[in-house]
């Protein structure tokens, strides 16, 4: 493992002069709970020549913190002028905070979902056409609860699928009015669901990820009740 070159880009990403590196053993610079993945990919490797491996690790900075980087290995053992493993790493510490929040934040949505008694629904967002496609990606128990609906029965399927074509339409536009805007909205919709249940109080939010609306999360309130008191007052 013993570093015999090191180009100057080291000095720009982690803060190293090159020649200080070089001589040096590469585990050492790794962080401990990483060494054995590590280890892992550089025995792959030599086991396989012709593929590269690719092994995300903690490396320490010239200043002492410790900084991700993504290290793709291969094998150039045959090379005359390499003769060993020749590394390409980018750092990607950015990247890997932003995937420690997103799941701190699925995690957050999880327990939101099992425990709130709102009807909650989580709608992915397709953007590969010109037009984004809307598909149902998962149903709060309260939102089961309160209509009847289940997950398995309208994930993956578009606001028409699962409830028609007079009523879909009218849902999806609402979606796309939200992801348009590109900001939480709320409207009041009829939506007879179940018995009790036909009027909802909607408030849309979007979920930006690396600056694209790629999830709406909706939360529904049964307002029927309200909506019925209101209607007897007018006729009054």
């Amino acid at each position: 493992g013993t570093m015999t070159y090191v180009s100057p880009a080291v000095k720009r990403v982690l803060g190293y002069d090159p020649e200080k590196l070089v001589g040096n053993t590469g585990y050492e610079y790794v962080h401990p709970d990483d060494r054995q993945r590590n280890a892992n990919a550089v025995e792959a490797v030599l086991e396989t020549p012709g593929e590269p491996q690719t092994v995300e690790v903690r490396f320490k900075h010239a200043d002492g913190s410790w900084c991700w980087i993504e290290a793709t290995m291969r094998n150039r053992l045959e090379d005359d002028v390499i003769n060993g493993i020749l590394l390409n790493s980018r750092e990607i510490t950015e990247r890997k905070q932003q995937e420690q929040e997103y799941q701190e934040l699925a995690e957050e949505y999880e327990a939101l979902l099992r425990t709130s008694g709102d009807a909650i629904f989580l709608v992915n967002i397709d953007t590969t056409d010109e037009e984004p496609e809307f598909r149902f990606a998962r149903l709060s128990p309260g939102y089961e609860t309160q209509t009847g609906i289940t997950t398995e029965e309208v994930r993956g399927n578009t606001p028409q699928e699962v409830f028609g074509d007079e009523q879909g339409p009218e849902i999806e536009s609402n979606f796309r009015r939200c992801v348009t805007q590109r900001k939480p909205i709320s409207y009041r919709e009829e939506l007879p669901l179940a018995e009790g249940a036909r009027f909802w109080e909607t408030s849309l939010a979007p979920v930006v990820v690396d600056g694209e609306i790629a999830r709406i999360v909706g939360i529904a309130r049964n307002v029927t009740e309200q909506v019925e008191r209101e209607r007897e007052l007018e006729a009054t």
